[in-house]
Formats: C-alpha cells, structure tokens, sequence
C-alpha cells in the first residue's frame, strides 16, 4: 500500500523538477535581456549588475545611426504597413462579408490556410526576385509592401469576422 503512494509521489516530483528545470532555460535569456543593459559590462551570464549604470543607453541614444534606424525606420516602416494592411483588410472583409459570392466563405479559409503553409522562408525567393525587378530593391517601398503582403491575410480573416456582426 505504501510503495503505490510513494511511487507517485516519486512520480510527480519528478515531473516537477523537470518542469523546474525546463521553466529556468526558457526564463534564463529573458532575465538576461532584463539585467545586461543595466550592467557596465555585460557578459553573456545571467546575473544582477554590480553597479547598475545608464551608460549602455547613453551610448546608444548618442549614435546617430542608431537613432535612425531605431526611430525613423521602425516607425516609418511599420505605421506604413500597419495603414496599408487596415485599409486593404478592411476593404476586402467588407466585400467578403457583404457579397453573395458563392464559395467566399471557401476563399477566406483559403487566404488563411495558404498564408499559414507558405512561410516567409519558402517565399523568400521569389518575392525577392519580384522585389529586385520592380526596382524597389533596397527601398522603403519594397520593405513595406512585402511585409503588408504578408500581414493581409490573416488581418482580413480578422476583419471578415468583425464585419459580418456589424448590422447592416
């Protein structure tokens, strides 16, 4: 009677530590990201910074060329796409969802499934091939639409839904 009991006991401490053990390698890099800006020299190891400085952030913030492409390109680039994908998203939803299109219901789930099979690795080729002979190679513009084309379908899965349960 005793070996049953302490056998899962056993068990289910075992599997705890495991779960313990699994829970600190995935929070170990999260910590560090935590600490290391903090720290005057910052290693690869997790750890509270002796003297925590300001230091690391004052360099950064003083490198013009990290400002540009911290400030400028994120957030040109992505309240680009983020108008881009809204406004095309919605207007296809609304004509998803306001249609009588036989089989619209078919090519919603379609958009969806196509877009979750063909990753951005296996697309890489030829969207780079378009992209270098419609000259946007290296431009804004190409950066952009090739991330609005990848967020369009499923934003207008979204929108489908949000559309068919407003009243007309």
């Amino acid at each position: 009677m005793i070996l049953p009991t302490l056998r899962k006991h056993a068990t289910r401490f075992s599997l705890s530590l495991i779960g313990v053990l699994i829970a600190i390698f995935f929070i170990s890099p999260l910590l560090w990201y935590l600490f290391a800006p903090f720290d005057k020299q910052p290693t690869l190891m997790v750890r509270l910074p002796p003297e925590p400085s300001f230091v690391n952030f004052q360099v950064v913030t003083s490198n013009e060329r990290a400002m540009r492409g911290l400030l400028l390109n994120s957030v040109l680039i992505s309240g680009s796409v983020m108008v881009i994908v809204a406004a095309l998203a919605t207007l296809a939803a609304y004509g998803f969802s306001r249609s009588d299109l036989p089989g619209r219901n078919a090519v919603t789930y379609v958009l969806i499934l196509f877009s979750s099979v063909v990753t951005g690795t296996a697309s890489m080729v030829p969207i780079f091939l378009l992209i270098f002979r419609l000259g946007m190679f290296d431009t804004y513009q190409g950066v952009i639409l090739t991330l609005a084309g990848g967020a369009l379908p499923n934003a207008i899965f979204i929108m489908r839904d949000f559309v068919d349960n407003v009243p007309r």
